[in-house]
């Protein structure tokens, strides 16, 4: 369009002067860039965005299918074995490891919640 824009110019006015449209064009598309990283920037701020807890997340899910497997696998060991006071023990000890992984991602997680409390407060005064 502004090669359009250059030659319409041109038949009116008698001069090429298409360095100023392309200059005007891209100054707008440079200042669309920095504006978009600007806000981009701003709502990562705004939004207190935690690149760590997506991760964690990450690593608890993969937890709970690794604890479906187990579970899985231990159906299958109970159609072999006579008493179920092995797939019993086996699930407790399963639910204390998840429990005990859960209580370290819970205080994790205060430590941060109290750290970007921290952060609000600094910054408030």
């Amino acid at each position: 369009m502004v090669g359009d824009i250059c030659d319409e110019d041109e038949l009116k006015t008698g001069r090429r002067s298409e360095g100023s449209f392309y200059a005007i064009f891209w100054w707008f598309i440079k200042l669309g860039t920095a504006c978009a990283s600007l806000v981009g920037g701003a709502l990562i701020v705004f939004t207190m965005f935690d690149q760590v807890q997506g991760t964690k997340v990450d690593k608890l899910q993969g937890s709970i299918r690794e604890m479906q497997s187990d579970i899985q696998y231990w159906g299958g060991d109970q159609v072999y074995s006579n008493t179920n006071t092995e797939l019993l023990e086996k699930t407790k000890i399963k639910s204390a490891e998840a429990l005990k992984e859960s209580k370290e991602y819970a205080t994790y997680l205060e430590k941060e919640s109290l750290k970007k409390q921290d952060e609000m407060a600094f910054k408030s005064t």
